[in-house]
């Protein structure tokens, strides 16, 4: 009967006709109030609403009428990470085995810079056998760490295990990216937006000449009492971050970076500069408006920290001189 239960109110999830799934569940949580089983259905289709607190909700009930309900534990992770509430991740899947919980925590660790932690975590689910996803988070672990020819391995190994996956395209053109592979990486970025075009795209690319004037143009639009303070302050461009700097701490996909000591400090003994990477900047840009755009804002965010200001204090003394009559 319950099987026949979860097959019905599934099916109408899957038909989109969520109220009727959520009135059918409701009802049987309803009938059978001490079934953990029915809390995580109702919980299933909460979620599938949009509801997240009580979607939570009906899961904690799940565990506390059976503390050992995996399944139950599991989806409440994965709404948990879809919020990005890393840390409740790992909290309620620290005790949990199996591949898709080892996943999801080294998923989770990952978003919290513990990369460490992730791999040991990762390879504890890859012991129970591999999957695109797995694949796709050690690829992104290994760029982390600089280890572009093995993170390629990785990749290429998801986009075999899944051709029809976008995300394992979209992990492939991120590393091939960060190999200077560029045109093979774009191949990739073209494949997943193919494949999912609401989420994927291929980027917008400027050639040199042209990233050089976008970013003296982001220069030129701040005030001028800014401006005054970078004449000591070299702007480079480079491609990608270079290993080194990857292994002292930068992301691989960071997309500025500024070394220097700021205006109020001391301790720098090197010329102060400002580093835009540009394919990493192109890499979230599907068209060229956003390319320029962030370049803009990537150019002001580093100068902020120069001046030893957050970006939203820039942003203002900005607005001061773009907009003289401000309401």
């Amino acid at each position: 009967m319950a099987e026949e239960i979860w097959d019905r109110v599934l099916g109408l999830v899957d038909q989109g006709r969520l109220e009727e799934a959520f009135e059918q569940a409701e009802a049987h949580r309803d009938e059978i109030p001490d079934s953990p089983q029915a809390h995580l259905l109702l919980g299933v289709v909460q979620a599938q609403m949009g509801d997240i607190e009580d979607a939570l909700e009906s899961f904690d009930e799940a565990l506390s009428l059976d503390p050992s309900f995996e399944l139950a534990r599991l989806e409440k992770a994965r709404i948990l990470y879809d919020e990005e509430l890393f840390e409740d991740v790992i909290e309620t899947l620290e005790e949990s085995k199996g591949a898709e919980a080892s996943l999801l925590l080294a998923s989770a660790l990952y978003e919290l810079g513990e990369n460490e932690e992730s791999e040991s975590r990762l390879a504890l689910a890859l012991a129970e056998g591999e999957t695109a996803e797995m694949r796709q988070l050690e690829a992104t672990l290994r760029l982390a760490r600089a280890a572009r020819d093995d993170a390629l391995v990785s990749a290429e190994r998801s986009v075999s295990l899944d051709p029809e996956d976008p995300v394992s395209h979209y992990v492939l053109g991120l590393v091939l990216t960060q190999r200077g592979e560029l045109d093979r990486a774009d191949s990739a970025f073209r494949r997943a937006e193919e494949l999912d075009p609401d989420t994927h795209f291929c980027p917008s690319r400027l050639d040199g000449e042209e990233f050089d004037e976008a970013v003296d143009a982001a220069v030129a639009e701040l005030p001028e009492e800014f401006q005054s303070f970078l004449e000591n302050v070299e702007i480079a461009v480079e491609e990608v971050p270079d290993p080194g700097l990857i292994r002292e701490g930068v992301e691989f996909d960071v997309l500025g970076l500024y070394q220097g000591s700021t205006i109020q400090s001391e301790g720098w003994d090197l010329p102060d500069r400002i580093l835009l990477f540009q394919r990493n900047l192109e890499n979230i840009s599907p068209d060229r408006q956003t390319l320029l755009e962030e370049i803009r804002t990537t150019v002001h965010h580093e100068i902020a920290h120069h001046m030893g200001m957050d970006e939203e204090a820039v942003r203002d003394a900005e607005g001061s001189t773009d907009d003289p009559d401000p309401e």
